[in-house]
Formats: C-alpha cells, structure tokens, sequence
C-alpha cells in the first residue's frame, strides 16, 4: 500500500497517451516492426525503473551538495564523450555499452530542471536581481556548449529552452531578461556562430535545422528513423535551414544602436534617459500616416546600415 501512495498517478497517466501513441505511430511502418518490438521493450523497463524510482525518497536531492556531485559527474560524463563516445552520423552523442548504447545529454536536461529548481527555490525574494539570470545561465552554459560541440544542435537548443522557460516561470523580472537576451540582436555578426554563405548576391549566415534535409544527409537522419534513405529526394524533412543576414562586426551594431539612440533624445529634447521618460510623448497614427512617414513608392532604396523599408 506505500507503493500505492507514493505513487504520482497524475505523471503516470499523462505518460500513457504519449506511449500509445508513439507504439501506434511506429507499427503503421511498412515492413518489419524492429522499431515497434524495440520500442515495446523499452517501454517495458522503464515502467520497471519508474516503479523502482517511485519508492526513493527523493528529498534528498533538496542537499545542494548531493546536486553539486551530480552536476559534476554529469559534465564529466559529456567531457568523456567526446574522447570516447561512439560517433553515429557524424555526431559523438553516445556511449557504446555493448547491449544498448546510452545520450548523456538526455539525462543532462533532467539534472538541468532539478539544479535550477534548488537554485531559484532558495532565491525567491531577491528573484528579480540580474545576477540570478547570469549565475543561472552557468550552470546551463557549460552544458549547452558541450552538447553542442558533439554537434548536437537540437540538443543544445533544448538545454536553452529548458533554462530559458525555468528563468521566466520563476519570476524574474523580464527588463533584466531581455537585456541578457539581446545576443539574438547580435545574431549574423562576425562574433556570432554560423557559416557565411552567398544566396542570391547577399552576405547570409546558415543555421541548419537537425531535420532538414541537409542535415540529414550530412549524418542526422538516424535520429529521424531515415538512416536507410540515401537520396534527398527520399528524405522526409522535419526542419529546415535558416539564414541570417550578415551584418559584420557586432562593434558596428552597437555603433548604429548608441547613434540612434543619441538622434532619439536630440528630438525630444531631453539630455538622458530620466529626461526622456518625462519629456517624450507618444501620438498614435492611422496605417496610412505610418506609411507615409517610411520611404514610400520607391523601386528601390539604397541599404542603409539602420533602417530596413517594408514600405518600399
């Protein structure tokens, strides 16, 4: 009866549905069911596990250094990956255990969501301080490159949605949020990751999708359960490529943002930011006076460094 009640029935029945429905989805393959019979087993141990877990008290894991061990071992754990992990598609995410092969990087987002819990959990008062987001943003960096680094793109995006939903669920003030966030500003620079490549005449930086279709052919389509397709054109994508454009040196990004910000207190007349709050005022305008305050009824603009027209 004390299996009974320790028993998180509500967990366990919202599991059901996404387990049928995986089975399902893996016995309409035409063929030989591998995958079906694979997935069936799978299923079976870790209903075992989950049984056997549901009898551990896990208070435990409230002792910040039981997590810093964890923590520890985890990122060693990626650290040996990459000297003696199995490289599968061009990507070192797994260690070979002969029987079953094991994704460190599976576990690492469990540890993730348990760490940031303890974390915010003893800092709820003073929550809304900047330094929370950064000392936050640590612990899921060091993760976030490693799992990159094998490459493992989805991977380290999901580690980033993992810290980023903690960060915004937890109550931290969302200024101090999008100041940390304003790399995406910086995304196309030259400090910024991504191959440059030429598309039509202008300077873009590639960013590619685990599931598209060059990624796939390039050593990802094991994981989309495609490894046995060699042609393009068997493939079914499930992402795509995304291109940004170029935009140089970050340093001239921040050139062009201090330059209009400068050129935006000058017009309203105010020396400094508190001047502006008290002078500035904002004036609403029909679509057709938006319009008609833009470059309009051009063939064409020449680019500048700080505007982009969609009036043109």
């Amino acid at each position: 009866m004390s299996l009974v009640r320790q028993m998180d029935w509500v967990l366990f029945s919202a599991t059901l549905p996404l387990l049928f429905a995986g089975l399902i989805t893996m016995y309409s393959f035409v063929g030989e069911n591998y995958f079906f019979e694979r997935q069936v087993l799978w299923i079976a141990i870790s209903l075992g596990v989950f049984f056997a877990l549901s009898t551990v008290d896990y208070r435990f894991l409230r002792r910040g250094g039981v997590l810093v061990v964890f923590y520890l071992a985890a990122l060693l754990s990626l650290v040996l990956l990459a000297i003696f992990g199995e490289l599968v598609r061009g990507s070192q995410s797994w260690f070979n255990l002969g029987i079953f092969s094991i994704q460190p990087a599976d576990f690492m987002k469990i540890l993730l969501i348990i760490i940031l819990a303890k974390y915010f959990s003893r800092r709820h008062i003073e929550i809304a301080h900047v330094r929370h987001i950064l000392v936050s943003g640590v612990y899921a960096f060091f993760i976030f490159i490693l799992v990159f680094l094998q490459p493992d793109f989805g991977g380290a995006m999901v580690i980033f949605g993992l810290w980023l939903g903690m960060v915004l669920i937890s109550g931290i003030s969302k200024k101090h949020l999008a100041a940390v966030m304003l790399g995406g500003l910086f995304a196309g620079t030259d400090e910024a990751p991504g191959e440059i490549e030429d598309v039509n005449g202008v300077k873009m930086k590639v960013y590619r999708g685990m599931g598209s279709i060059d990624a796939m052919q390039k050593g990802s389509s094991d994981r989309y359960l495609q490894s046995d397709k060699k042609n393009s054109g068997e493939m079914i994508a499930e992402g795509v490529i995304g291109y940004v454009p170029y935009k140089g040196p970050v340093k001239n990004i921040i050139y062009q943002l201090v330059g209009g910000l400068k050129q935006g207190l000058g017009y309203c007349g105010a020396k400094n930011i508190l001047e502006l709050r008290k002078k500035a005022e904002f004036v609403r305008i029909s679509p057709a006076g938006l319009r008609e305050s833009h470059p309009h009824s051009l063939q064409n603009i020449k680019q500048a460094p700080n505007y982009k027209s969609e009036f043109i």
